[in-house]
């Protein structure tokens, strides 16, 4: 896909950490980050009127949206992905996506803690006993396991020697003794936000409506 928008902007929304951000970059090439602020904390739409206002962009002026489909936030994601749709159905914007994983490894990457030659499993507490994870070659960023969210069993099942597993600190101690034994890495990632999803590095997926759904602790995707 192409790297940049040849008119207009191009939007790229993460909503699946606790604060949603979101990143709009111009026809030549300029990106710029929109931070929440106490007004628009967990106010997606807020923080994407915010932006256009801010840096002087009209709605017709969007083309496409990169979008970080999960697995985090419930309503973050929920909201991010009506907002991708509705935008896809009645101006015709492109939409590419990948996966909250994906960035978590890329923003460990980008911070030099992990190689292009690891293979990298982020983790996310996804609640009621059950983890996000996947399993991430950091050269390309590609998904070699698909994102699911499993049991603790079935999570230190998964672990293999030689991968280093991204994960809050919080989650260390349930994980620590697997790691250990398994020969792999254990470590807590850097913090993410939208921007990254205009790294050419991201494995992008060009998005149709009926396809765009986040990815959270629901139907097939939880077993």
């Amino acid at each position: 896909m192409s790297s940049t928008v040849q008119c207009g902007i191009e939007l790229a929304i993460s909503a699946s950490d606790r604060l949603p951000s979101v990143a709009v970059r111009n026809s030549d090439g300029e990106i710029r980050v929109e931070a929440p602020t106490d007004r628009t904390a967990g106010d997606l739409t807020g923080l994407i009127a915010d932006s256009f206002a801010r840096w002087g962009h009209q709605p017709d002026e969007l083309r496409a949206i990169r979008l970080d489909l999960g697995p985090g936030s419930y309503t973050g994601l929920r909201v991010a992905v009506t907002f991708a749709r509705t935008a896809r159905q009645f101006q015709g914007v492109t939409v590419h996506t990948c996966t909250s994983l994906q960035l978590i490894a890329l923003a460990a990457l980008r911070e030099k803690m992990v190689t292009n030659d690891d293979r990298v499993r982020p983790v996310l507490d996804a609640r009621r006993q059950r983890y996000h994870h996947a399993l991430v070659a950091t050269d390309g960023l590609q998904v070699l396991e698909a994102p699911s969210a499993v049991g603790l069993d079935e999570l230190r099942d998964r672990i293999q020697a030689n991968e280093v597993l991204l994960a809050a600190e919080p989650l260390h101690e349930t994980l620590a003794t697997t790691v250990l034994d398994r020969g792999a890495k254990l470590i807590a990632p850097p913090p993410w936000n939208a921007k990254l999803l205009f790294d050419d590095r991201l494995d992008l997926t060009a998005t149709e409506s009926a396809d765009l759904e986040p990815l959270y602790l629901m139907g097939s995707y939880a077993e």
